[in-house]
């Protein structure tokens, strides 16, 4: 039935509702990803409900990045943007920058793929190039190694932030909007 011909019969009276067609319900998998999905984007829909939408988010895509034996800190390859709004997304530069100053909760989470017990990780903040937040050490736990960092800052129009990483070894991250992305949202 096509739009117009439901606007007549509802006009005509006769039908009263109109029922969209039937689909056939999620698998299992799928509704495991789609709460995945959504605990990534929990933060941010919080922020809207409440009627505060400056946040973003940008990640690393399905490509992999290498890190190589990195010292000092490595930007994580974030060149996808996830959403913004009040922040802007440069993904030239890998990076969030900050468009009105206030409080700023930051996540970083970095998924490192085939990790080795004897392999160090760090995931650390940057903001406007100087490490600011306690950087998470982790040693592998084969096959993989998640890195995760959050903090509050006050910060001002033109700051930006950046997601790095540090590695005793060679190793690979995970890319993915789930499993290795920045995400920012003003409090």
């Amino acid at each position: 039935m096509t739009e117009d011909q439901i606007n007549q019969a509802q006009a005509s009276g006769n039908i009263t509702t109109v029922t969209p067609e039937v689909q056939l319900p999620p698998t299992d998998t799928t509704l495991a990803d789609l709460k995945k999905q959504m605990n990534t984007y929990l933060p941010y829909l919080e922020k809207l409900r409440t009627g505060v939408t400056v946040a973003a988010k940008i990640y690393l895509g399905a490509s992999n990045q290498t890190i190589t034996n990195t010292v000092p800190y490595v930007v994580v390859n974030c060149t996808y943007l996830a959403f913004a709004s009040g922040i802007t997304a440069d993904l030239t530069n890998k990076r969030l920058v900050i468009q009105t100053a206030g409080t700023y909760v930051i996540y970083g989470k970095v998924d490192f793929i085939g990790a080795s017990s004897n392999i160090l990780y760090i995931v650390a903040i940057y903001i406007n190039g100087s490490l600011k937040a306690s950087p998470q050490t982790l040693s592998g736990n084969p096959p993989y190694a998640d890195g995760q960092v959050m903090s509050i800052y006050k910060l001002n129009a033109g700051d930006y932030i950046e997601l790095r990483v540090q590695a005793s070894g060679n190793q690979a991250t995970s890319g993915s909007e789930d499993v290795t992305y920045l995400l920012a949202f003003k409090l």
